[in-house]
């Protein structure tokens, strides 16, 4: 028993030290904050320098907003990071303190935006006490450093001028000091460039699967929900539409990049990115070629209005394939290529992102053309086509024969087609 009492009394003890030690720290950090007002207001620059952050965290910690409240010197942000800067502290530990917050910072509203202003003005004016600086630390903290420099939130790089010529000044300065950090930069900047043309194809695909209910995990349900009125009218279906797109992108296509795609999450956008470039030193290494000379690894094609998101294997269309306006505005369509040819399954989409139609049940065929389509010859594809009314109901169903693409002109229904009426009900049968 009296072993028992001890312990218990010996983690009370632990228990009590651990609490007077947050205490304590909490009363040191808030001393800290006081004295540093003080500095502030006395213009003492040593001591203000000294008790100003020296991490990102710590940073963050006085300046930042966290969970949607202002830390204690948040609205003195600007003047205390401008009075730094402004001081007469020798330039070398000046530098090294804003590169130690640096190499660890994310792009955040106020504090870290107005360090990064100040630091990116200090880069032009001391390139080389700024590389002296950064040659020793971490390649990981080298191009987090240059990512805080570079990202600004909301922007197209490739078409805002005064970014892009912000980031010519940077590499020009950098670069031809030290070649090595010069393609550092270059591939933070081109790996900016390829995030900012995802984040638009995030934003149209989060508009287009609100229009695609989904039961659960299993995507042959996504036919059964819409043939089923009660269950696209469920409550519970409206709680995994959000999911929709992923499962059937992921579980339809077999496509792990797509599932990156739209996940809204920073860890999967990450990832994503890293999937279309190990690395991406120019935007032309996207669109490469292997060592024959055929077509390999992500394309980005313009075609007049639409922009194509593709994968090639050997030159041969493989992987997932995706197809958006030249705005990135509108998704038309998604799906799979396997060794060249349609597979899996296909979505074709409209203007305010309404499923439109769905074929699947790729395969080659000789079927000839029916005489009631007025043409002659065969075609060599077939696959099973649904298309759908605006409100989500099933419009007609049956085999399309295609000889380019089962969106092109030229399809030709083969075989029996149904035709439902507004809401859902079988109104015509026609043999083709």
């Amino acid at each position: 028993m009296s072993m028992k009492i001890t312990i218990i009394c010996f983690l009370l003890l632990m228990n009590a030290i651990g609490f007077e030690a947050v205490a304590e720290s909490a009363q040191h950090k808030a001393d800290s904050i006081s004295l540093l007002k003080e500095a502030f207001r006395n213009k003492d620059e040593e001591t203000f320098f000294n008790l100003f952050p020296h991490s990102y965290a710590k940073f963050i910690e006085y300046y930042g907003y966290v969970k949607d409240e202002p830390m204690p010197l948040y609205y003195e942000a600007f003047e205390h990071i401008e009075y730094l800067a402004s001081s007469k502290i020798c330039k070398q530990k000046l530098l090294e303190k804003m590169v130690n917050i640096a190499k660890d910072a994310k792009w955040e509203a106020d504090a870290p935006s107005y360090l990064r202003e100040i630091l990116t003005s200090f880069i032009l004016e001391c390139p080389d006490t700024i590389l002296s600086l950064l040659k020793n630390k971490e390649i990981k903290e080298i191009n987090n450093f240059w990512y805080f420099i570079l990202y600004y939130p909301s922007l197209n790089p490739e078409n805002d001028d005064q970014y892009t010529y912000m980031y010519e000044q940077l590499y020009r300065c950098v670069n031809e000091r030290n070649k090595a950090m010069g393609q550092i930069i270059k591939d933070v900047y081109h790996r900016i460039v390829v995030e900012s043309k995802c984040d638009s194809l995030f934003e149209v695909i989060h508009k287009a699967e609100r229009h695609i209910p989904l039961k659960s995990f299993d995507v042959s349900l996504l036919m059964e929900s819409y043939e089923d009125a009660s269950l696209r009218n469920n409550a519970e279906l409206e709680e995994c539409r959000s999911e929709a797109i992923i499962h059937i992108m992921y579980d339809t296509c077999n496509v792990k990049t797509l599932l990156y795609v739209i996940k809204d999450n920073t860890k999967y956008r990450e990832s994503f990115v890293d999937e279309l470039q190990h690395p991406v030193r120019d935007m032309n290494e996207i669109n490469k070629h292997d060592h024959k000379g055929f077509r390999t690894g992500l394309w980005i094609e313009n075609q007049g209005q639409q922009t194509k998101f593709c994968f090639y294997q050997k030159g041969v269309l493989d992987g997932p394939c995706w197809i958006i306006s030249a705005n990135e505005k509108r998704l038309y369509s998604f799906g799979e290529f396997s060794n060249g040819e349609y597979s899996g399954v296909w979505y074709s989409f409209g203007d305010d992102g309404v499923l439109l139609s769905m074929q699947k049940d790729f395969k080659k065929t000789t079927c000839e053309i029916p005489q009631k389509h007025k043409a002659q010859g065969t075609c060599p594809y077939q696959c099973y086509s649904i298309s759908y009314h605006p409100n989500g109901y099933k419009q007609s169903e049956g085999i399309l024969l295609w000889a380019v693409s089962p969106d092109a002109d030229n399809t030709f229904e083969y075989g029996e087609w149904k035709y439902y009426d507004k809401e859902g009900k079988l109104v015509q049968a026609i043999n083709y």
